[in-house]
């Protein structure tokens, strides 16, 4: 809403009278509780922002609003529920709120109902309402308090959704570091921790949720949580890791799944302290058992639950990211080789890796040892034969290239196994699946994105990457295009990018004849991109050489082409086409400035080809677009123009020629203030229902009907 950014408007609705306003919209028969939930929404954020006086003024002047939202409470409507619970929690931020709240009996009851309500995020709202008046230490804490209808269904109740709202109650709780008291003295979280044991995996979740919550900040977990032990942070650590072992016992996947999260959930606590148990002594077992290592340890009943594939990779995983974020707590986990070892034989074995959780994590995990290893071309090597494995969807090469791309930062150019790696590479960029040829494209492009890293382009143009995507620009797949085009563009943004690009030959013709050409692409994600690209040559002046001709001569950047991308079908494509034009107006200026200094006047091909492209009349054109992203655009441009032309003016300097007297003149016609008022939001409506046919139709099917039916 407005007030959240421009809270001085408050004011403003108060000459309004904007109770008043909101209650004849509320009162109108058969009114759409939409438009009342919005109405009670603003009206909580009013008292907010207005505080007390304001406050006084909706209850002595508009009671009725007020019994409105009373009665809004017990709606069958969610949305109502929780926009009335939403203005209640900002109405108790003035002392009046609170009176007023204090005073509603009928409301208190139905707020402490909500809490349990059926809708979660109703029950959010409830909780949130809560903590707010726990936070403002209000006397209302005590009449709401459900502390002891929590627990009781935390302790006996067999309804699940009955559960989670309670559990959602002590998720708001152990999310301020306000409420510490409040726990302690009701002992909430007591009745939480046997919940572990529950055989509903979302309630399971949900304590791993709060308790994680808890250990980045309470100062005395054991304490809050109601258990026997010692009083510490490392105490809670290892009463924690028992009562994980002691879950791995039971002859249950559920159980042994909650265990390794609650491994997981007890890292917190070593964050903040360091503690003598040892966690290894837990996770490697684990590992051993899921990587089919032979183990005698307490531990070999785990083998008994994991009773399929799916099951082992589930705990594998898990363990993955808990040793993960292990490493990076304990920096002395990177020193035990033998546990490198043992992590490296996860991507030895397919049917391991080829679960993307797996290898999401195991990767995860190698990007954090990597510096560790001393033989790093051995690490290399491994990535390499992952990657020739047909199995292997785009997905999984995905997330190989994202772990190469970090190990760059650690690698030595001259790493044996580089030219191994390359090679496998450059097979992916000739996949035949396009969505695998994509994620080779796209990584080169990570390559040379902002903020540049030198160490990465040196690897891109060491091994020649840019001319290998290049050669992309004239796959059969239009998605390899576009993103072709978006690589080249990221490499021009880079000085060294640039640099590369002008020294080879195949490089300089591209940008010369085969990037214009992309613009008569059949796919307007294609023509967007190459508008994208040939926008940021103009744009750095850094277009000599580009095919500009004023005859209508395909595959060039010609008027016809211009006119023809304003008229595109695409709204984001004539966006860019007026992009494209505002910057050969600079450039054509540009040129004319460049002009004057030489001692022999020529007619530049970007000055004489400016005046071919009727940029006026298409900018025109542009402003009155059906779509208003166009529209603005072309608004925008034109007064960008406009205001440049008068300080032109103020500082007395005429106009230039008699070209660009008539451009001028022929743009200042445009209402500027007129044109604005069609770029409200109220006209995204009308274009939301603006359906263009030709566009959603598939022309490949014998019978042409919509792809959205």
């Amino acid at each position: 809403m407005v007030l959240e950014t421009h809270p001085e408007a408050v004011d403003t609705f108060q000459r309004l009278d904007i109770f008043e306003q909101l209650k004849q919209a509320c009162e109108l028969k058969d009114q759409d509780y939409r438009v009342i939930t919005l109405s009670i929404r603003l009206m909580g954020q009013v008292v907010y922002f207005g505080r007390s006086s304001t406050f006084m003024s909706l209850e002595g002047h508009h009671p009725e609003l007020l019994r409105m939202i009373t009665g809004g409470l017990r709606s069958s409507e969610p949305a109502l529920r929780w926009s009335c619970l939403q203005a209640c929690k900002l109405f108790v931020s003035c002392d009046e709120g609170q009176r007023w709240l204090c005073d509603n009996k009928e409301a208190a009851s139905l707020i402490t109902l909500a809490l349990l309500d059926q809708s979660a995020y109703v029950v959010s709202e409830a909780c949130r309402l809560f903590l707010t008046l726990l936070v403002l230490k209000s006397p209302l804490v005590d009449i709401l308090d459900p502390a002891e209808q929590i627990k009781s269904i935390l302790s006996s109740s067999s309804n699940p959704s009955q559960v989670m709202a309670a559990l959602e109650f002590c998720w708001s709780m152990v999310s301020s570091e306000a409420t510490l008291d409040y726990l302690h003295r009701t002992r909430l979280l007591s009745f939480v921790i046997p919940l572990m044991c529950s055989t509903n995996r979302m309630i399971c979740s949900r304590v791993l949720e709060i308790l994680s919550a808890l250990f980045s900040w309470d100062p005395n977990p054991t304490k809050t949580l109601g258990l026997n032990g010692q009083e510490t942070l490392s105490g809670a650590y290892e009463i924690m890791i028992q009562m994980a072992k002691e879950m791995m016992l039971v002859q249950s996947m559920h159980q042994v799944m909650t265990a390794t999260g609650l491994l997981d959930t007890s890292l917190e606590l070593l964050k903040r302290t360091p503690c003598e148990q040892d966690i290894t002594q837990t996770l490697v077992p684990l590992l051993d058992i899921c990587l089919g290592r032979q183990t005698h340890t307490e531990f070999d009943v785990v083998k008994l639950a994991l009773k399929s594939n799916r099951d082992k990779n589930n705990v594998l995983q898990s363990v993955l990211r808990t040793f993960n974020k292990l490493a990076l707590i304990q920096t002395t986990v990177l020193q035990d080789g033998e546990l490198g070892e043992r992590f490296l034989t996860v991507f030895k074995n397919q049917s391991d890796y080829m679960d993307h959780r797996v290898l999401k994590n195991g990767l995860g995990l190698l990007q954090t040892l990597f510096s560790s290893f001393k033989d790093k071309s051995r690490i290399i090597d491994l990535l390499a034969d992952m990657m020739e494995q047909d199995e292997l969807d785009a997905k999984g090469i995905s997330l190989l290239l994202e772990t190469f791309d970090v190990f760059l930062n650690d690698l030595d150019m001259e790493t044996s196994g580089l030219n191994t790696w390359i090679e496998t590479f450059s097979l992916k960029l000739l996949d035949t699946e396009w969505d695998i040829r994509d994620a080779a494209i796209h990584f080169v492009g990570r390559l040379f994105r902002e903020p540049t890293e030198e160490c990465k382009i040196t690897f891109a143009l060491k091994y020649n990457l840019p001319l290998k995507v290049l050669d992309r620009l004239n796959d059969s797949e239009p998605f390899i295009r576009a993103s072709a085009v978006d690589v080249l563009q990221n490499m021009m943004k880079s000085k060294r990018g640039w640099d590369y690009l002008q020294q080879h030959e195949q490089s300089r013709y591209f940008l010369a004849s085969q990037l214009p050409s992309l613009l008569y692409d059949t796919e307007a994600f294609v023509r967007r991109a190459t508008l994208d690209a040939i926008c940021c040559l103009v744009e750095n002046r850094s277009c000599q050489g580009m095919k500009m001709e004023i005859e209508n001569k395909p595959h060039s950047i010609n008027p016809e082409i211009i006119k023809t991308l304003v008229d595109d079908q695409d709204p984001d494509v004539r966006v860019r086409a007026c992009r494209l034009i505002e910057h050969l107006w600079y450039l054509y200026e540009h040129e004319k400035q460049q002009q004057k200094k030489r001692e022999f006047k020529v007619e530049w091909k970007e000055v004489v080809f400016f005046h071919f492209i009727h940029a006026d009349e298409l900018l025109i054109q542009a402003a009155n677009d059906t779509h208003r992203l166009v529209r603005m655009e072309a608004v925008r441009i034109i007064s960008d123009l406009m205001k440049k032309e008068e300080r032109r003016e103020e500082r007395k300097r005429g106009l230039e020629d008699e070209f660009v007297e008539e451009f001028v003149n022929k743009l200042s016609r445009v209402n500027i203030e007129q044109q604005k008022q069609t770029l409200e939001p109220e006209h995204l409506y009308e274009e939301a229902f603006d359906v263009n046919v030709d566009m959603m139709t598939n022309q490949k099917m014998d019978d042409v009907v919509l792809d959205c039916e």
